[in-house]
């Protein structure tokens, strides 16, 4: 990961902190990823309908197009 989400942030209790973690990471996996060569989110909505779990990935699946 190239970006770092803690570097150069302040909160103001946990509940702040879990707020912009988890906006920060809806951005990061709204944006193209050069090392994987896709958008996570259009990719995991993909496979979703499949029943391919992006958390428990068993199957093989080719990402490079």
């Amino acid at each position: 990961m190239k970006g770092n989400f803690l570097a150069g942030r302040t909160f103001l209790n946990v509940t702040d902190l879990n707020e912009q973690a988890l906006d920060w990471c809806n951005r990061q996996n709204s944006r193209y990823q050069k090392a994987l060569n896709l958008i996570p989110i259009q990719w995991r909505s993909k496979y979703r309908k499949h029943g391919i779990s992006s958390w428990n990935m068993t199957e093989k699946v080719k990402l490079v197009p």
